[in-house]
């Protein structure tokens, strides 16, 4: 499982033109200098750059977003949820839940859905759940995919993951939401190519 850092109530800010989605009033497909980017760039490989962003409709559930771009342009966008403490992830879960049935709304029902221990798993008590995000046995996820996406620059989907990290002195679980648009695959392997070239 991926290992990222940030929980709290979610209300999104989900604009659906007809012709480029947004999330948080960032437009998929737009120069990320039209945004309140950070002048670090977090990570760089190739074109593809990933900064901090202060996005133009900020929901309070979230603490921190990245914002990355391919050759300026906008391709990704992850926000990250306050980091809870509790053994067994109860705002973790509960917002979990809440986000799954927002984005359902929104987009249908998920093409993949998962909220649940590994069938060898012996961490099965309630104050264990964080225990099991941390070991790997337990997996909370959920994505969607959109229909019909023909530009490569609109968004393609949205994935909903929980997570936890070692750290002291205790460790915590968040929640990650991500979301990308359809060339991304294809943006990740002309970076690689690009940083090679170098």
């Amino acid at each position: 499982m991926k290992k990222i850092l940030a929980t709290a109530a979610l209300m999104f800010c989900f604009a659906m033109p007809a012709e480029a989605a947004e999330l948080f009033g960032i437009e998929f497909g737009a120069p990320a200098s039209s945004y309140n980017i950070s002048k670090e760039v977090l990570a760089e490989q190739g074109k593809m750059k990933m900064y901090k962003v202060v996005p133009p409709q900020p929901d309070a559930g979230f603490l921190g977003y990245a914002l990355t771009a391919y050759d300026g342009k906008v391709v990704r966008i992850t926000a990250f949820s306050r980091a809870d403490y509790s053994d067994d992830g109860k705002d973790t879960r509960k917002l979990f839940t809440a986000t799954v049935e927002k984005l359902t709304k929104l987009f249908g029902g998920p093409v993949l859905y998962d909220d649940g221990l590994a069938t060898d798993s012996k961490l099965t008590a309630e104050n264990q759940w964080k225990q099991s995000l941390l070991d790997s046995e337990r997996i909370v996820q959920s994505k969607w995919v959109m229909e019909n996406v023909k530009d490569g620059n609109e968004l393609e989907s949205v994935w909903l993951e929980g997570n936890a990290i070692p750290m002291e002195p205790d460790s915590a679980t968040f929640l990650t939401l991500s979301a990308r648009v359809k060339d991304f695959p294809l943006y990740e392997k002309k970076a690689a190519q690009e940083a090679q070239a170098r």
